[in-house]
C-alpha cells in the first residue's frame, strides 16, 4: 500500500517541478524585460537611470556635438545588460570608444552626445520619437551654450 502512495507523491512531484521552473523563467522573463528607462530633461541637463539602478547625467553646457546617427555597431559591453525593450550601461566600439549607452534594442537610430566627458548614445522607443528627441536636444544644448555666453 505503501508504494500507491509513494508513486503518486513522485508524480506529484514530477509534476511540481516543470510548473515552478516554467513560472520561474517566467517571472525572470517578466521583471527582466519591463523595467524602463527613467528619464529627467531640464533645459540644462539629461539624467538617465538605467533598469539596472546606474544613474548619469549629460550637462548641456558641456556638450560639444549632437547628432542623430544610425543604431549599429554599437559594439561590445563593457558593464551593463539588455532585455526585450533596451540595451545599456558603457560600452565600447571603434567609432565613439567607451562611452554610456541607454537604447532602445530595436531602434534604428540615436542621438549622439558628444561632451567634454566623452560620448553618451542614447534612443526611445520608435523612430518618429527619437528624432523629435534629437530636435529637442539640440534646442536645449543651443539655449545652455547660450546662456553661458
Amino acid at each position: 500500500m505503501s508504494s500507491g502512495k509513494d508513486s503518486h507523491r513522485k508524480k506529484s512531484v514530477g509534476f511540481l517541478i516543470p510548473l515552478l521552473l516554467i513560472f520561474g523563467i517566467s517571472l525572470f522573463a517578466w521583471f527582466h524585460g519591463s523595467h524602463s528607462i527613467d528619464w529627467t530633461w531640464t533645459e540644462d541637463s539629461l539624467t538617465v537611470t538605467d533598469p539596472g539602478g546606474e544613474t548619469f547625467s549629460v550637462d548641456f553646457a558641456d556638450v560639444i556635438t549632437v547628432t542623430l546617427e544610425p543604431q549599429n555597431d554599437l559594439g561590445e559591453c563593457l558593464r551593463g545588460d539588455s532585455t526585450r525593450a533596451w540595451i545599456y550601461g558603457v560600452w565600447k566600439n571603434e567609432r565613439w570608444g567607451q562611452y554610456r549607452l541607454c537604447a532602445a534594442a530595436d531602434s534604428t537610430s540615436c542621438i549622439v552626445f558628444q561632451a567634454t566627458d566623452g560620448f553618451t548614445v542614447i534612443s526611445y522607443e520608435s523612430e518618429q520619437t527619437t528624432r523629435a528627441l534629437f530636435e529637442s536636444a539640440c534646442d536645449l544644448v543651443s539655449s545652455a551654450l547660450a546662456r553661458l555666453s
